[in-house]
């Protein structure tokens, strides 16, 4: 597959220590994979899928904690992990995450609220 051009101009002459990069929603693009996950962890934990929408960004955890009571935690927080692990939703790269790494070579990292196993699912 062949990716778009992306015009980087405002990165050219310009001197940077580092460059972070988001994961989800800058490199790749995996929400239909995240909102599958908690619409169906909503529906098993009995949450509103109201309370739901429009909180990425956040770790699970985090969210998990506002939604369950505290008994209820540690198997609501492993089964969103787990249900994120198992998604069969695609997860594709966004147009110039490519191009945006290639560039700033070196000089990058990828920072995320992700697990690690989760973040090096997506990545893969």
């Amino acid at each position: 597959m062949h990716e778009p051009t992306i015009d980087l101009s405002a990165l050219s002459g310009r001197s940077f220590g580092a460059v972070l990069f988001d994961n989800d929603g800058t490199l790749v693009d995996s929400i239909a994979a995240v909102e599958a996950c908690w619409q169906q962890w909503a529906r098993e934990y009995g949450v509103n899928p109201a309370h739901i929408t429009n909180l990425h960004g956040q770790p699970s955890d985090v969210l998990v904690a506002g939604l369950v009571s505290a008994d209820r935690f540690p198997a609501a927080a492993a089964r969103i992990r787990q249900l994120e692990l198992e998604a069969s939703y695609p997860v594709r790269v966004l147009p110039g995450a490519v191009a945006a790494l290639q560039a700033t070579a070196g000089r990058n990292a990828i920072v995320t609220s992700a697990t690690r196993a989760l973040f090096q699912h997506r990545i893969e």
